[in-house]
């Protein structure tokens, strides 16, 4: 698109044309000794890693349908349970209700519920540190860094997308005290 840039274009993590992030996980994630990426906690702790660098980051975002709740359901789920292409179009099952997934109720999905809610409502009062903010963004390897400085705040985002621990340097843009935004 000619004289567009990063901060104009509607981005997004899954969307109607696109597997779910969350089936991808379930079904592809990695397993490594005890760790594994297809189990649902560990599923949900990964779309919650991704939010955080995806969300914060400038310009317009689209959130898929029930992505806040780590929808893992295929795009091709169709309504009797079966995955065809043909059932691309087929109702989904509904995560709420009695007749529903349960999602709502389930416990590990509203950890991500709300913290993608506050991922939202960090960028949302901060407008000015996540649109006009110097961004530099170490994206590859291993460990990963979002560091975004600002005259009226400074953040530091760090992920590890291995499947077995890492250190990570924050890069801190000063000394003195930081604060972890998910545990205050």
């Amino acid at each position: 698109i000619s004289g567009a840039d990063s901060r104009t274009r509607v981005t997004y993590m899954e969307s109607h044309d696109e597997e779910r992030l969350a089936y991808e996980l379930r079904t592809s994630g990695q397993q490594t000794g005890g760790y594994n990426i297809r189990s649902v906690k560990t599923m949900l702790d990964r779309i919650k890693l991704g939010a955080a660098f995806f969300y914060t980051l400038p310009g317009p975002k689209m959130l898929w349908q029930f992505q806040e709740l780590g929808y893992d359901k295929s795009i091709n789920t169709c309504t009797n349970g079966t995955i065809l292409p043909s059932c691309r179009l087929d109702n989904r099952p509904l995560p709420w209700g009695t007749a529903g997934l349960g999602y709502y109720e389930n416990a590990d999905r509203q950890r991500l519920y709300k913290a993608m809610s506050a991922i939202f409502k960090l960028v949302n009062t901060n407008r000015s540190v996540f649109t006009s903010g110097t961004i530099l963004w170490q994206q590859s390897g291993d460990t990963r860094r979002i560091n975004i400085t600002h005259p009226s705040m400074d953040v530091a985002i760090l992920g590890n997308f291995s499947t077995s621990a890492r250190s990570a340097s924050a890069n801190f843009s000063k000394t003195g005290t930081w604060y972890d935004y998910f545990s205050g």
